[in-house]
């Protein structure tokens, strides 16, 4: 599905050039569940933000990026914007950044549908009303007649993600999905997430959480540094890390745990 070949970003800063992405090489097949892990900083979502045509023109990109064999990162603004909601859509980290101020969520929603689906209007707003249910939203009517302000981040998390799903691409992309959102609906979402897999699903999957990579990888991409620095299922990269970062993480998870589980015994 996604073929991705010696993939560079760099940072044209007014006083020294970053290296933020190091020849980044890998591939997902359809059906299969890749997790990008790495720690804030390690550049997962800066590939990509550059892969789907997010960064501005402060950044030089290389490398090819092949999505049914055409190359995405040599793609026009127009077919970018219009492969970005019909064949691969990314869910965004901050839900902030996504909805327009001046416009009611329902309104917002109703647009993004009508663009990338054949839904009448009906249609699309009992399909809003039914995802608005999943997510675990209260009063969904009410919902969809307020403006992005009035709703906080972990709610507009949780209509991005609805949004997505409901736009069924070949190809989802998600950036932390859960960071923003409180234990109760974390759960919620990943089951969203684990039966999309079961549907067999292909998706990207970037986070820095362990626990959230063990519920749906099929595969695992550990990334430091801009660099890849491991790669294997779930099961190989917990028993047999290849590099000292993945291994700390792996022990940082570990001791979380351990903390946890004893904490339990000390209040039962």
């Amino acid at each position: 599905m996604l073929e991705v070949n010696n993939l560079n970003v760099t940072y044209n800063g007014k006083r020294k050039i970053n290296h933020i992405v190091r020849d980044i090489s890998f591939s997902i097949k359809e059906g299969e569940c890749v997790v990008i892990l790495g720690e804030s900083g390690s550049g997962k979502s800066m590939t990509m933000k550059a892969i789907l045509g997010l960064l501005d023109n402060s950044f030089t990109i290389t490398g090819k990026a092949l999505l049914n064999e055409q190359n995405i990162l040599e793609m026009d603004k127009e077919n970018l914007r219009k492969l970005r909601g019909k064949d691969i859509t990314m869910i965004l980290q901050n839900p902030m950044t996504c909805f327009d101020t001046l416009y009611r969520v329902g309104y917002q929603m109703k647009e993004t549908l009508k663009t990338h689906t054949n839904w009448n209007n009906l249609e699309i707003h009992q399909k809003s009303i039914d995802m608005l249910n999943i997510m675990q939203i209260k009063s969904p009517e009410e919902v969809l007649k307020k403006y992005p302000h009035q709703l906080s981040g972990g709610m507009l998390q949780r209509i991005m993600i609805g949004i997505a799903l409901m736009l069924n691409p070949k190809i989802l992309v998600t950036d932390e999905p859960t960071t923003a959102i409180d234990a109760i609906t974390k759960f919620e979402v990943m089951k969203e997430f684990q039966r999309l897999k079961d549907n067999h699903t292909t998706m990207l999957f970037i986070t820095h959480d362990l626990g959230v990579a063990s519920l749906i990888a099929d595969r695992v991409i550990v990334m430091n540094k801009g660099k890849i620095v491991d790669e294997g299922t779930f099961a190989q990269i917990i028993s047999n890390p290849k590099d000292n970062y993945t291994r700390l993480l792996v022990e940082k998870r570990i001791a979380v745990m351990n903390k946890f589980k004893t904490s339990m015994e000390v209040v039962e």
